[in-house]
């Protein structure tokens, strides 16, 4: 939105490009993810826009207890002024309630139905609003991203983007236009009417349920990598109800095989590596069905991280295609 409105900005921090190389270039505004790790230590960080999309269990490998998670989370607001920005999950009752606690200047986004100030869904449509009359931005299917995340994420950025003063048909020709980006959702390849979707980005179990919530077709998972621990059960529920098929793969696979059976979930087979993984999740599909590569743990176990681990499985994928001629 920032750059379809002419303005330039850089993007860095926890997805990639370390924030330091980005500050020396001259520019508008810096995007910045920024993780729970990073914010252990930050004494001076403040964001003039500060979004907190969500709140579940990750990390607790090193965090141990969602209290002391939540607490580094609300870190990204701790020095923020009262001219500052918190953009709010409306919808989530665990960060919702800051909107009370914060000294910074408060937009809520919700999908449900309406805020006082912030973005929103109402009657199909989304929702520009603060403190006057609503403005309508675009129609919820003109959007291109599946899933309700999503939808969620376009509300957060048009709160965000309304906050720097984006101009509002900017921000409602970015939603109606965007197509997402790699990693995270991605559409690969369609083989033998079987679409392969790369969602290496899910790193944890609350964004691997998110992925296969926004798939109505028959689903093969592909799942494991080194895992973070958190509450499982929701995962196994969304497995159950969803998935046709699971292949598990790396650190985890003989956990997840052990609590999906526990789960009476029991169409799991095991997977040495991607390569196999995803052949085994093409003898199991059949036309019309989505081969979802959603791991919901982290790629230290097999990659460097999960940009190489995406591209590593569109890699394999093509070479399948190419094997059918």
């Amino acid at each position: 939105m920032l750059k379809a409105a002419g303005l330039s900005a850089p993007v860095g921090g926890n997805i990639g490009t370390p924030l330091v190389s980005l500050s020396s270039l001259p520019s508008d505004f810096l995007v910045a993810e920024i993780s729970s790790f990073q914010l252990e230590t930050v004494h001076t960080f403040r964001p003039f826009v500060g979004l907190f999309l969500n709140f579940t269990d990750d990390h607790l490998n090193r965090h141990r207890t969602m209290e002391r998670y939540f607490e580094l989370k609300k870190r990204l607001f701790e020095m923020q002024k009262e001219s500052d920005w918190a953009v709010l999950n409306a919808d989530d009752p665990a960060v919702a309630v800051l909107a009370g606690q914060l000294s910074s200047r408060i937009l809520l986004f919700s999908r449900r139905g309406p805020v006082n100030a912030g973005a929103y869904v109402q009657d199909g449509k989304i929702w520009l609003k603060n403190g006057g009359e609503a403005q309508f931005l675009v129609s919820v299917d003109e959007i291109k991203l599946k899933g309700s995340h999503n939808l969620e994420n376009c509300l957060a950025a048009a709160a965000a983007a309304y906050a720097l003063a984006i101009p509002l048909e900017v921000i409602a020709e970015v939603i109606s236009s965007f197509e997402g980006v790699e990693h995270r959702c991605e559409p690969v390849l369609t083989i033998g009417s079987v679409q392969y979707i790369n969602d290496s980005k899910g790193t944890n179990y609350a964004s691997t349920i998110k992925a296969i919530e926004s798939y109505q077709e028959p689903l093969v998972l592909i799942l494991g990598g080194r895992d973070k621990g958190g509450a499982i059960s929701p995962l196994v529920e969304a497995i159950s109800c969803r998935v046709k098929y699971t292949v598990l793969l790396g650190e985890a696979a003989p956990y997840f095989e052990r609590i999906l059976h526990a789960g009476h979930y029991e169409t799991t087979v095991r997977a040495e590596n991607l390569k196999e993984a995803v052949e085994m999740a093409r003898e199991k599909s059949l036309p019309g069905d989505v081969v979802l590569f959603s791991p919901a743990c982290t790629s230290y176990d097999m990659f460097k991280n999960y940009e190489e681990r995406g591209r590593a499985f569109k890699s394999v994928v093509r070479n399948l295609a190419d094997g059918q001629g």
